[in-house]
């Protein structure tokens, strides 16, 4: 996992889930990264740090500036399958971006020497 931590001061416009203009270079760099290294990339989590005291507003919030963060990054050549977002369970106040790399992990299935004995 590769993952950048950004202040939501440098994302988001205070108090409003609008998207600061000067993200623009950051969003082309990771639409970059992902098409000269796409093929290794299998999910892009944006998740929002909405600080150490999470109100019902402050929740809200986060959730607003998700749903706006997400489609930015999609208009900017992100594939869509990529993207995740949300609220994140840290309690910095910063847009925390990871890069899952490899295959997703296979969920319920028994690997090939499972119950085997020696």
């Amino acid at each position: 996992v590769l993952q950048v931590r950004v202040p939501m001061a440098d994302v988001f416009y205070e108090g409003e889930p609008r998207v600061l203009p000067r993200v623009t270079s950051l969003l082309d760099r990771v639409s970059d990264l992902l098409v000269t290294r796409g093929t290794e990339v299998r999910e892009v989590i944006f998740s929002i740090g909405v600080g150490g005291g999470q109100t019902e507003g402050d929740e809200r919030m986060g959730i607003l500036r998700a749903g706006v963060l997400a489609r930015t990054v999609v208009s900017h050549g992100v594939p869509e399958r990529l993207v995740a977002t949300g609220i994140g369970d840290h309690s910095s106040n910063d847009l925390v971006i990871e890069f899952r790399m490899g295959s997703p992990p296979q969920v319920g299935t028994t690997p090939a020497n499972a119950g085997r004995r020696r």
